[in-house]
C-alpha cells in the first residue's frame, strides 16, 4: 500500500504516518523509485497494534518501548485482546453507574449518602476529561494561527529561534534538577507567557492546559524530548507553577 492508500484505509493523515516513521514507531517497507513510501502486511499489522494501544490511551513513547520488546506478534495481539477485555469491563462499570443514577432519580426524597455518590463514579477514567478542556481553547488557537500568518518570514524565523532558545534553557534547568517553581524556571516560563500573550492572553487555566498539551501531543512532545528527556514532564509542571503564582 502507498502512504496515501494506508492513510485512506486507517483514517490517519499521511502527515501522521510520516511522523510515526520519524519517531521509529512504524517504518514503511521501502520506497518506490519515485521516492514514495509503501507499506506491506507486516507494517500494516504493526500500525494496527499501535492504534489499538492509542485507543487504550497508552503514550506513544511507551508504545515504542512495548513494540521494541515484542518477540511474537501473535503474543502481542493476545496481550492487546486482554487489555481490551479489561476496557470492556470498565465501560460496563460506567454503564452500571449510569443505571444506578437512573434508579436513584426515580426515588423521590431519597437522601444521597457518600457511598451512593461513590457508586455513581465507579469505572470512570477522569483523565479522559482533559480532551474536553482542550476543546475550550479552539478559538484561542485560531487567534494564534491568524497572528502567526500575519508575520513576515523574518519575524517568524526570529520567533522560532527565540522559542527554541527558551526550550533549551528550560531543558537545561530540568536536566540540572531545578524545581519547576524555582525563580530561574519561572523567569523562562514568564518569557514563554509573554510571547504567547502577543497573540492571545491565556488565563491560569488556559496556560496550564497549554503546558499539558505541549507535553502530550505527539509532535510537540517529540520536540521536547529532543531537547531533554526530562522536559515533557518538567514543562507542564513549570507552566502550572507559574500560572498558580502569577495568573488568575
Amino acid at each position: 500500500m502507498t502512504i496515501s492508500e494506508l492513510a485512506k484505509a486507517t483514517g490517519l493523515t499521511a502527515r501522521t504516518l510520516r511522523f510515526y516513521d520519524g519517531i521509529g514507531l512504524v517504518h514503511p517497507a521501502g520506497t518506490t523509485p519515485a521516492g514514495m513510501r509503501y507499506y506491506g502486511p507486516d507494517e500494516v499489522l504493526r500500525l494496527q497494534r499501535v492504534l489499538v494501544y492509542r485507543q487504550l490511551q497508552v503514550p506513544l513513547e511507551q508504545i515504542g518501548r512495548i513494540l521494541a520488546d515484542e518477540v511474537d506478534p501473535r503474543a502481542a495481539l493476545e496481550q492487546q485482546r486482554t487489555a481490551l477485555l479489561s476496557e470492556q469491563a470498565r465501560v460496563a462499570d460506567v454503564l452500571a453507574s449510569v443505571d444506578r443514577a437512573l434508579r436513584f432519580l426515580t426515588k423521590e426524597g431519597t437522601t444521597m449518602t457518600a457511598n451512593d455518590a461513590g457508586d455513581l463514579f465507579t469505572g470512570f477514567d477522569t483523565t479522559a476529561i482533559d480532551s474536553e478542556a482542550q476543546r475550550r481553547w479552539t478559538a484561542e488557537a485560531e487567534q494564534s494561527r491568524d497572528a502567526i500568518s500575519g508575520m513576515s518570514d523574518t519575524a517568524k524565523k526570529q520567533a522560532q529561534a527565540d522559542h527554541e532558545d527558551r526550550l533549551r534553557r528550560l531543558g537545561a534547568l530540568a536536566d540540572d534538577g531545578t524545581s519547576p517553581s524555582d525563580p530561574r524556571t519561572s523567569a523562562v516560563v514568564q518569557e514563554m507567557h509573554a510571547a504567547m500573550s502577543s497573540m492571545w492572553t491565556p488565563d491560569r487555566a488556559a496556560f496550564e492546559q497549554v503546558g499539558k498539551q505541549l507535553a502530550t501531543q505527539p509532535e510537540s512532545r517529540a520536540v521536547l524530548e529532543r531537547v531533554s528527556a526530562k522536559l515533557p514532564e518538567f514543562l507542564p509542571e513549570a507552566y502550572a507553577a507559574f500560572a498558580a503564582a502569577h495568573l488568575s
